[in-house]
């Protein structure tokens, strides 16, 4: 994806075992620019 223009992070989870993080998910929404590739 090329041209992001804004991320909206709506959540952000994190499994931590051992003080370390082993897993994150993230719920975002991203704007960007779709290129016209027609020729």
């Amino acid at each position: 994806v090329r041209e992001v223009r804004h991320v909206y992070v709506e959540s952000f989870q994190a499994l931590v075992e051992n003080n370390a993080v082993v897993r994150y998910r993230v719920n975002a929404k991203i704007t960007f620019v779709v290129a016209d590739t027609r020729t």
